[in-house]
This record gives structure tokens, C-alpha cells and sequence, in this order.
């Protein structure tokens, strides 16, 4: 995954950023929590899809299942 989205999701989680002045600001811990957390259901989709094999025969219906979990991720920003 790199090291950017543990470090962002570990940014989420702690509650606190720089602004762009450079002032430590306090942020809702609500909102960084479901942040954290989409951007964590985000990625086991990806790395889920990343270690599906894709054999011809299946394709499709990998696909409708990346469909669905995608949409069932995208829900969640939505809610």
C-alpha cells in the first residue's frame, strides 16, 4: 500500500493536523474515524482484487463482485 495511506490514516486517527500556516489544529475525531475507516475498507477492496486470480472464465463474475463491494464502499461516503 506505500507508506502515504498508513500515514494519512495514522493522521486521521490521531485527531490533529497542520493547517496550511503550520498550526496545529484539532479536527472532529468523528469525522477522522470514518475517514480512517473508509479509507481502510478502500483498501482491502483493492487488495482483495489485487490477489483474485482472473481467469478468463470468471472474469465476469469477478467483476460484478468488484461492482458491488465498490458500490458498497462508495455507500459508505455517501451515508
Amino acid at each position: 500500500m506505500g507508506i502515504v495511506m498508513p500515514t494519512l490514516v495514522d493522521v486521521l486517527r490521531n485527531g490533529t493536523q497542520l493547517d496550511s500556516d503550520g498550526v496545529m489544529v484539532r479536527v472532529s475525531r468523528q469525522a477522522c474515524e470514518e475517514g480512517a475507516d473508509m479509507i481502510d475498507a478502500m483498501a482491502q477492496v483493492l487488495r482483495e482484487v489485487a490477489e483474485s486470480p482472473w481467469p478468463d472464465s470468471k472474469l465476469e463474475s469477478l467483476l460484478k463482485t468488484l461492482q458491488v463491494r465498490a458500490q458498497s464502499v462508495l455507500d459508505q461516503f455517501e451515508a
